[in-house]
């Protein structure tokens, strides 16, 4: 027959897993739980401070190169003579109504 286990029990079982290790650290001397705020810092803070960097570094790219290419699409597009789409449409002017 399998025992059933609550999910009080659980919850109760990480709760009393969670204040021992909060009263492991605070057990500590000050400099150890600075020295373990700065790694956590380090391994957290990094690669988030990493891919934040990246991402803007993409942005710029990305923007600057669309830009290039708009400006180029515009005097390339100056070079050639206008065509309004207008060819072959005869405007037939009405008097006032």
């Amino acid at each position: 027959m399998m025992s059933r286990v609550s999910s009080t029990t659980i919850v109760s079982a990480g709760h009393d897993r969670a204040a021992a290790a909060f009263r492991a650290v605070r057990a500590q001397p000050g400099w150890v739980r600075r020295l373990a705020a700065l790694v956590a810092l380090i391994v957290v803070g990094l690669p988030i401070l990493a891919l934040v960097l990246l991402a803007a570094i993409v942005a710029v790219v990305v923007l600057a190169v669309r830009a290039l290419r708009d400006a180029l699409v515009r005097w390339v597009g100056g070079l050639l003579p206008r065509r309004d789409g207008r060819a072959n449409v005869r405007v037939i002017e009405r008097g006032e109504r």
